[in-house]
């Protein structure tokens, strides 16, 4: 019984976690990848990726974004957003940068050509404008691969699973249960097949 109460304090400790980061990380890059109309204010959301690059994601990212779809669309929606996660995982597989671009992979998060339904809790790469432009580089705007390196520093000295994954894959496995952020707080390595 006394594990049961310490397993669920330490799911609700990263779940708080999670979304604190996800708070702090708007605050930091507030406006990031959004352009700003003639008059100052924040347009709808933006994605400077159009879709058509591939997203690293660190598993907090993930499962804030999880977390959003959950509490933002019903069961029947989330369930057809991991899906189609899943899909676009499966097109991705073992593709290049310059293949995935060109394959026209969809991202499950995108509503129309650029509008992201979970801008809240966007990945730091689309915040940052960072993507994968062939040739293993990255075209950067900002310096995501030293932020994603400071967070997986943190996740390890934590003893939590700390790779960065493709986000359809990510979010797919995100999506599959309700229980993954506490499972991933324990330690399991969840997000292991979608390396």
């Amino acid at each position: 019984m006394f594990l049961i109460v310490i397993v669920g304090v330490l799911t609700a400790v990263v779940v708080v976690m999670v979304m604190t980061s996800v708070a702090v990380l708007d605050v930091a890059f507030q406006g990031a990848g959004t352009p700003a109309n003639t008059s100052g204010q924040r347009e709808r959301p933006h994605c400077p990726s159009g879709g058509e690059h591939r997203i690293a994601v660190t598993p907090p990212e993930v499962l804030a974004i999880a977390e959003q779809l959950r509490h933002k669309f019903p069961d029947t929606e989330v369930q057809s957003i991991r899906e189609n996660a899943a899909r676009s995982a499966r097109l991705a597989r073992g593709l290049t940068a310059e293949q995935y671009a060109l394959a026209g992979i969809p991202c499950p998060l995108l509503v129309g050509r650029d509008g992201c339904l979970t801008f809240e809790s966007r990945p730091m790469h689309c915040r940052n404008g960072c993507f994968e432009t062939g040739a293993g580089s990255e075209r950067c705007d900002c310096k995501a691969a030293e932020q994603g390196a400071g967070i997986a520093r943190g996740l390890a000295a934590a003893g939590l699973e700390c790779d960065r994954y493709e986000l359809n894959a990510a979010l797919a496995t995100a999506l599959s249960s309700p229980d993954i952020a506490r499972q991933w707080a324990a330690g399991e390595p969840v997000f292991a097949e979608c390396r």
